[in-house]
Order: C-alpha cells, then structure tokens, then sequence
C-alpha cells in the first residue's frame, strides 16, 4: 500500500544519515574554517565546505587524528568540533 511504501522510504532515509565530527578553526585568521588534510610545511589546508573537509565517525576519533596529524591545541583553543548530521554520501 502506499502508506507502506512511505514507510519504506522514510526508514530508507534515516538509514542514509549518520553523525559526522569536523575540525573547525578557532584562529584569528582561520576562524570558522574546516580543516581539509594533516598539516604540511606552510600548515594546515583550509576550507569552508563539510563535502571537502575531512571528517571523522567519533570524537575520539577527530582528537587522535588532531593530535598526530597537527599542531592544533584544544588547550589553547585552536579549534572545536562541530557535529552534523549529514548524508552518508557527503
């Protein structure tokens, strides 16, 4: 019946969903931006789109990565995370 098939369609939809965790920058000239890659010579690569940025399933997960990846500092509030609840293709 058609009210079967919404069902199917909405459990379909919150299937494709899940938490994703970002780097966001707390820094004079980078504030708000999304980390994109682990740190380089001229430092982190930057940018403004969550479809770019690198993200994580866990938090414990984002801090690991932050913490060999970067010299990015909770501590000293170089960053935060920020949690979305996004499609799995993004």
């Amino acid at each position: 019946t058609k009210s079967e098939e919404r069902l199917i369609s909405s459990e379909d939809i919150i299937m494709k969903w899940k938490w994703k965790y970002f780097i966001v920058l707390c820094t004079d000239d980078c504030y708000g931006d999304f980390v994109e890659s682990a740190e380089e010579g001229e430092g982190l690569l930057v940018c403004n789109d969550v479809a770019v940025a690198i993200s994580f399933s866990s938090t414990d997960e984002l801090i690991k990565w932050v913490n060999e990846n970067t010299s990015l500092k909770v501590e000293n509030g170089d960053y935060k995370i920020e949690g979305q609840y996004l499609p799995c293709e993004l």
